[in-house]
């Protein structure tokens, strides 16, 4: 009887072969999804199991919170200590503007009403959150300083912290439509020198023989920026002074 022996060596020396999930974009860091084995694959030449675990993150350089690029590492290693990597990409870049909102169109009478720009009375928020800066651009008015139907558009712009900007305008209307009335009293003097019965010389008389008092509607109502005004007259005496001259009623004509 002979016999001989064979050794067999068994040997594992190959790794796992993993596969990572799909790279990934999103916009702001908050959408950053966590780490999680079960979405990688991960299959070993002999059997038995293979463990995934999660090595690390590495971000890149950046100025901007949301802008940057984050390399995610797993690891799969079977029972015989093999292992392999795999990496996935997961972009972070805001490019989304501030939401900006203005306050309501104003209207206000002269140009000296017009309120001072606020960056306080604009409303402006973020996708991804953090501050906001709000600036204002510029005033652009229509007719100047004005106060006679001049339109100013004045522009605000917010930014975010990674440079995405937005701009918005808030219309002003500057229009004097208001009268200005004069309290200036207007007056005219009728002699009574000649009306039936007046009596000529006496007490406060005055020289002549006028009978119309004149005077200038003009200098009573001014229009201002709005001008010309158009004038209605009643000539219904009622309201004025009931008068006599020597003993005669004196009696109003107003035209």
């Amino acid at each position: 009887i002979a016999t001989c022996t064979q050794r067999i060596i068994v040997n594992d020396a190959i790794p796992p072969a993993i596969n990572c999930p799909a790279n990934v974009t999103v916009n702001c860091v908050s959408q950053v999804p966590a780490p999680d084995t079960s979405l990688v694959t991960a299959t070993d030449n002999c059997a038995g199991p293979v463990t995934v675990t999660h090595v690390g993150d590495t971000m890149s350089i950046s100025n901007c919170l949301n802008q940057f690029t984050l390399t995610r590492t797993y690891r799969a290693t079977d029972v015989c200590g093999n292992n392999s990597t795999c990496s996935q990409t997961i972009t972070v870049n805001d490019t989304t503007p501030p939401s900006i909102t203005c306050p309501a169109p104003l209207s206000v009478q002269c140009f000296s009403l017009v309120p001072p720009a606020s960056s306080t009375a604009v409303i402006a928020t973020d996708n991804c959150g953090g501050a906001v800066v709000v600036t204002h651009l510029s005033d652009v008015a229509t007719n100047g300083t004005s106060s006679c139907n001049t339109v100013i558009t004045r522009t605000y712009q917010d930014a975010d912290a990674c440079g995405n900007t937005a701009t918005l305008t808030l219309t002003i209307t500057v229009n004097d439509d208001t009268p200005i009335v004069s309290t200036a009293a207007l007056s005219g003097a009728v002699d009574e020198d000649g009306l039936p019965g007046g009596i000529e010389g006496g007490a406060g008389d005055i020289l002549g023989t006028a009978l119309v008092a004149t005077g200038s509607v003009t200098s009573l109502f001014q229009a201002g920026a709005d001008g010309p005004l158009t004038y209605g007259l009643t000539t219904a005496p009622a309201g004025l002074p009931a008068l006599t001259s020597g003993g005669v009623a004196v009696t109003y004509a107003i035209a």
